[in-house]
């Protein structure tokens, strides 16, 4: 099987299993103007239909960190994205990029057995850069099944790439600090480079940064899965 129609394999699994659920996940921010919502696949996650992933004693969803009702914004031509993963028995995550016409721009595997925590995605160079004002449907799907991938974990959301306006350049230039480069980002609706600088923030060990990443997680619902022990998975 080749590229393209795994992509494709992988989207159209994806479409069935989200459009039937609703979910919780990150959406503290308002939409940008004239962003509506993109589609069904947005924001949402499947539950698994069996137990096949999901352990006895996990309540907590497979959770992408992108708005629930409209695309997130970057000014990353690869931009990072980030995905909160329960304790399952799956191996592996796959991540998938589709562009507006359902075609596939690229995809990924990463290990993840015996792994809870946040999940770091970003683009490497190898992958084709987004394009300026053209959105893009991501989905991470838990393969819990490699014989069955119709009982996927799957969750999904949107993302644009638009130029800097120069007035927040210019507030971008004069900010001191993560945290305060983050509220600027979240101020001008760029989801998804705040939510890497809160991260990478409360990392730090920044006292702002862990409040701010905290008050956005209870914002959006998420305080559950704010717990310091997380561990972090980097794909490179």
């Amino acid at each position: 099987m080749n590229l393209s129609t795994a992509l494709t394999t992988t989207f159209l699994i994806a479409l069935a299993l989200l459009g039937h659920v609703k979910t919780s996940f990150a959406s503290a921010f308002e939409p940008p103007p004239g962003q509506g919502e993109p589609g069904s696949t947005a924001g949402g996650a499947s539950r698994p239909i069996r137990s096949t992933c999901v352990l006895s004693n996990t309540l907590d969803q497979l959770t992408v960190l992108a708005p629930k009702s409209y695309l997130g914004l970057t000014l990353q031509a690869r931009p990072t994205f980030w995905v909160y993963l329960p304790a399952t028995r799956a191996n592996t995550l796959e991540f998938s990029l589709f562009d507006r016409q359902r075609k596939g721009i690229y995809q990924t595997r990463i290990d993840v057995a015996n792994k809870k925590g946040f999940v770091k995605i970003t683009l490497p160079e190898s992958a084709p850069a987004l394009n300026l004002n053209q959105s893009y449907n991501w989905t991470v799907a838990l393969v819990c099944n490699p014989k069955r991938r119709t009982e996927d974990w799957v969750a999904g959301g949107w993302i644009q790439r638009q130029a800097s306006p120069h007035s927040l350049q210019q507030k971008l230039n004069l900010a001191t600090t993560d945290s305060d480069r983050a509220t600027l980002y979240a101020r001008s609706q760029f989801w998804y480079d705040a939510i890497s600088l809160m991260i990478n923030s409360k990392q730090a060990g920044s006292e702002s940064g862990i409040k701010l990443w905290s008050a956005t997680l209870e914002a959006a619902g998420l305080g559950r899965i704010d717990n310091p022990h997380t561990q972090k998975i980097v794909n490179r």
